[in-house]
């Protein structure tokens, strides 16, 4: 993994060489049919366990070889630009309207959580301020999903989103 000052994250699998002289010399490991199955489990097995990293680019490099070198300095360069991306605040309200409306928030001691107006704060790593009825009734799922769905909406691929909540004042 490499992780740059920038808060950006990188996953790298080093030493794929000796999983392609495996595949060549005795056909690979049991029960992988090819190279490429065994890289499509792999990834899938580091995404479970990295659940925190959604979206991040995997790549699998061989430091003796220089193999992937190129593509693994490209991904970098590409995340540091990407760590610099100002995000629209009417976008970013209408995507999490989108979200919300998709997969509602659960409901928590008969009170869902719900944002009222969003917008980014900071960016290195992004931070987006979401002023909101409740912050207690946001859920580490749901947080998770929400984060999930700008990475995919905004392109943001191995940037991490923090979210500040601003919750209503509440009334004695």
């Amino acid at each position: 993994m490499l992780e740059s000052e920038s808060k950006g994250l990188l996953l790298v699998a080093n030493k794929w060489d000796l999983v392609q002289a495996a595949f060549k010399k005795q056909g690979g490991f049991h029960p992988y049919k090819s190279e490429r199955d065994y890289r499509e489990k792999y990834e899938h097995a580091l995404f479970e366990r990295l659940f925190f990293t959604p979206g991040s680019p995997v790549i699998f490099v061989s430091a003796l070889d220089g193999y992937e070198i190129d593509r693994m300095l490209n991904a970098a360069v590409k995340l540091n630009r990407t760590l610099d991306k100002k995000i629209p605040t009417a976008k970013l309200n209408l995507v999490l309207g989108h979200l919300a409306e998709r997969n509602p928030p659960p409901a928590i001691g008969g009170k869902r959580f719900r944002v009222y107006y969003a917008t980014q704060t900071g960016t290195r790593p992004f931070r987006i301020k979401l002023f909101c009825n409740r912050e207690e009734k946001l859920s580490e799922q749901y947080r998770r999903y929400l984060e999930a769905g700008l990475v995919e909406e905004f392109d943001l691929k191995g940037c991490p989103i923090y979210f500040d909540l601003v919750g209503k004042v509440k009334d004695e």
